[in-house]
């Protein structure tokens, strides 16, 4: 590549210079990529897979914070959105998760809370690294994104793990 890549991007993506070094220097993209790697290796011992979000809640979920809390509400909030809900799940089909949300928010226990906010944690870093969610609409979902390098670190900071022992039987 001769050129720099904020040209090669503007080309790649038909749009101006100025975009691109917009989109770039969105910092809770960075961040989230960035701590997503150390996320992963810390809680779940390099590889999170859907099978494994369940079980961690229900091992962690005495931890949640009120932070974590009112994440899962909002999230639970944005997701009685159909439209939102599918683009969120990009072909996941999960009876537990819809559980969850046809609930009513003020009855959901902090075990569900949790398992909601990995839930959506698990399908953004899906959505931004082989879905819907590509460079050019991470803007869009800022709130979301920053509420998930959040729901990371908070893990990360209370060296919350997965059930290694069970994973391997």
């Amino acid at each position: 590549m001769t050129e720099t890549l904020i040209i090669w991007l503007a080309k790649h993506f038909n749009v101006k210079e100025e975009q691109i070094k917009k989109d770039i220097n969105f910092e809770n993209v960075a961040g989230f990529l960035i701590i997503w790697t150390i996320f992963e290796q810390k809680a779940f011992e390099g590889y999170m897979a859907y099978k494994e979000i369940k079980k961690f809640a229900d091992k962690n979920a005495a931890a949640i914070t009120n932070e974590i809390r009112k994440i899962a509400e909002s999230f639970h909030d944005r997701y009685q959105d159909s439209t939102k809900y599918k683009k969120l799940r990009h072909g996941d089909n999960h009876d537990d998760v819809k559980n969850i949300l046809k609930k009513q928010k003020e009855e959901l226990t902090d075990n569900e809370k949790m398992q909601l906010a990995l839930y959506v944690l698990y399908r953004y870093r899906n959505n931004i690294f082989h879905g819907n969610k590509g460079a050019r609409s991470w803007s869009e979902y800022h709130d979301q994104i920053d509420q998930c390098v959040r729901i990371m670190a908070f893990v990360i900071d209370n060296n919350l793990t997965s059930l290694s022992s069970e994973r391997n039987n």
